[in-house]
């Protein structure tokens, strides 16, 4: 495993996926969007986008466009996950994208173990791959590398569904504050890779400019007796046999 990553709970990787691919992915998801925003996308979809910019991975078609354009990406990101991690599988179920382009939509301090679901596909990492830059006119992450080490001996947040799970700027300042911080200024394909225990938040900014979309993709570890992922029958196909 990346040393970064094993030693700190994150770990910032340049170039996981090329200026080129980054593009593209961005174009495809800018479809998404659009459609979410002219009413031609399922409600539901366009509901999930007013109220946090999410576009789920494995509900990809309700926002009009094809599963078969998004695998290539999927497999990218798990077949060169695997050189900073080990062996892993991507779960499209709580993969996502997010669009930011106010605050309503920006994320307090949390962990993925329980503020995005992430429990039950323990040991897992979360890949964030920005599509445009961020750090410093748009937001990135902030990270507290080494946080997860405390925050696995804690009890998990209970929220009510929906509602997230986040901790206060004033338990973070209190329980953390001998530890460093992580901004990182990251160009679109480079990736932030970080235990689902590690806390992170989206970066306060003053007066970001422009639109933030980025991915969440992320991998179950330890999983070498796994074969191929998307080698056959679609994203939803594939994740349909695997939740019979």
């Amino acid at each position: 495993m990346n040393p970064e990553l094993q030693a700190k709970g994150v770990a910032v990787v340049r170039g996981l996926l090329s200026g080129a691919e980054a593009a593209s992915l961005k174009g495809l998801l800018e479809r998404a969007y659009a459609a979410a925003d002219n009413g031609t996308a399922h409600v539901d979809a366009q509901e999930r986008v007013r109220a946090w910019g999410g576009v789920s991975v494995h509900l990809i078609e309700q926002f009009g466009i094809d599963e078969q354009e998004l695998i290539p990406f999927l497999g990218m990101v798990e077949t060169r996950a695997t050189k900073e991690v080990g062996p892993c599988k991507l779960i499209p179920n709580i993969c996502v994208f997010r669009r930011h382009r106010e605050s309503r939509t920006h994320v307090p301090w949390h962990i993925d173990s329980d503020g995005a679901g992430t429990m039950s596909y323990d040991p897992c990492v979360n890949i964030w791959i920005p599509l445009v830059s961020v750090g410093r006119s748009l937001q990135s992450l902030e990270v507290i590398p080494g946080s997860h080490i405390f925050m696995r001996e804690l009890p998990l947040l209970n929220p009510p569904s929906g509602s997230g799970a986040g901790r206060t700027d004033e338990w973070v300042d209190q329980n953390f504050v001998h530890h460093d911080r992580l901004v990182a200024q990251l160009e679109p394909g480079d990736a932030l890779m970080f235990d689902h225990y590690t806390l992170h938040r989206t970066q306060p900014m003053d007066s970001p400019s422009g639109t933030r979309i980025s991915g969440e993709f992320r991998v179950q570890l330890a999983c070498s007796g796994q074969g191929p992922v998307f080698a056959s029958g679609g994203l939803l196909g594939w994740w349909r046999r695997r939740t019979a």
